[in-house]
């Protein structure tokens, strides 16, 4: 893969895109997914997303505020560089209430689907909804395990044909779905011809609609727009 681009100015908590205030609150994250932004640049735009380190809840809460009083935007977005939910304890439960008492707007959560290997006996999309999230982006990516497996590649899996991290996500958009008050999509990549490298399969999109239409949600497409995956 390519050396991620360089950026001069300190890393982001709190940045803006897409008409929403987006909270970078993590660097950490159980895939390695070979097309995340992440192996190519430290960030997005003039943002610098690569944390020297966690931030605490009360260096996220000062960051919003600071930034964040005044502008106009729609919506607050838990997403950065790593998997928000493995701070769901210690940033997204404590911060999302008063998020939501301060500015007054929906609140979403973009995950990889995981949490249920982290906290295996809670009902985590209760709890979302209980302190305020009312919207959340979990990343499909593939139509079975072998090809979400080869494009986003698991710390916790023991081989490319372990089904466990996708049945968990699979699960984990189904309890989101069945979840008053919690508006699910699922998304996947969509990748031009050429990008990837030789021997990763091409998600295919129509399978995965299928997939998400079979959980009983829509499936949001994104175009990849990197540069080419040489390597793995």
């Amino acid at each position: 893969m390519e050396k991620p681009k360089l950026l001069k100015n300190e890393p982001s908590i709190t940045y803006f895109t897409k008409n929403g205030l987006y909270l970078n609150v993590t660097n950490r994250c159980d895939n390695k997914c070979i097309f995340c932004l992440s192996n190519f640049s430290q960030g997005l735009k003039q943002y610098n997303l690569m944390l020297q380190q966690d931030p605490g809840l009360n260096e996220v809460w000062q960051d919003v505020f600071d930034k964040a009083s005044g502008r106009n935007f729609e919506e607050i977005v838990y997403c950065g560089f790593g998997e928000p939910l493995l701070r769901l304890d210690d940033i997204v439960s404590p911060l999302s209430p008063r998020l939501k008492q301060e500015f007054s707007k929906p609140i979403r959560v973009d995950t990889n689907g995981h949490v249920l290997y982290h906290y295996s006996n809670r009902n985590i999309p209760k709890e979302l909804v209980g302190v305020g999230v009312s919207r959340i982006s979990v990343s499909l990516n593939a139509e079975n395990c072998q090809v979400y497996n080869k494009l986003c590649r698991p710390n916790f899996i023991k081989n490319e044909e372990d089904s466990q991290a996708y049945e968990l996500l699979l699960k984990f958009i189904s309890q989101c779905f069945n979840q008053p008050g919690l508006k699910t999509e699922a998304t996947a990549v969509d990748f031009p011809e050429g990008v990837l490298p030789r021997g990763i399969p091409v998600p295919d999109m129509e399978k995965c609609e299928k997939v998400a239409h079979d959980l009983g949600v829509s499936l949001r497409v994104r175009t990849y727009q990197g540069p080419r995956i040489r390597r793995v």
